[in-house]
C-alpha cells in the first residue's frame, strides 16, 4: 500500500538532502564545478525529483507540495483571462477555477522558497538540516 511506503521515501528523501548536505559542508568546494558541488547540487536535485514523484505517483490524492513552471505559466494567463474584457464567459469560469485551485500552492511555493532562502542567508547549507529532520519526523 501507498501508506507502507511513504515513509520509506520520505527517508530516502532526507538522505539525499542530508547527502547534499555533508557533500558541500565537509569538502568546502572552492567553485561551483568542484566534484563536492556538482555532487551536493546532484544530491538536492535528486531529492527534489523525489519530492516530486512521491507526490505524483503516491499522494496524488493531496494538494501538489510542488509548482512548476507550467502551473506558474497556466496561473498568469489565467489571471491576464480574468482580468480581461473581451473573453467568453465560458473561458473565464473555467480560468477562474483552475487559479482557485493553484493559487495556495503557488503561495505556499513563494513562502517556502523565501523562507529556504532566509535559511540559508542565516544558516548556510546547514538550512538543509531542517527539511531533512521534517522528512525524517514525517515519516514516523
Amino acid at each position: 500500500s501507498h501508506k507502507a511506503r511513504v515513509p520509506t521515501l520520505l527517508y530516502i528523501e532526507a538522505a539525499l538532502l542530508l547527502a547534499a548536505f555533508a557533500a558541500v559542508e565537509l569538502r568546502h568546494p572552492a567553485h561551483a564545478t568542484d566534484a563536492a558541488a556538482v555532487g551536493g547540487g546532484m544530491m538536492a536535485a535528486a531529492a527534489m525529483g523525489m519530492q516530486n514523484a512521491m507526490m505524483r505517483i503516491e499522494l496524488a490524492s493531496l494538494p501538489s507540495t510542488t509548482v512548476m513552471t507550467m502551473n506558474v505559466t497556466q496561473s498568469v494567463i489565467d489571471v491576464v483571462v480574468l482580468l480581461s474584457g473581451n473573453v467568453e464567459a465560458a473561458r473565464r469560469t473555467e480560468a477562474r477555477k483552475r487559479f482557485s485551485r493553484m493559487w495556495p500552492q503557488i503561495l505556499a511555493f513563494t513562502a517556502g522558497a523565501a523562507s529556504g532562502a532566509l535559511c540559508y542567508a542565516l544558516a548556510g547549507f546547514a538550512a538543509l538540516l531542517l527539511p531533512s529532520a521534517l522528512c525524517l519526523v514525517l515519516g514516523l
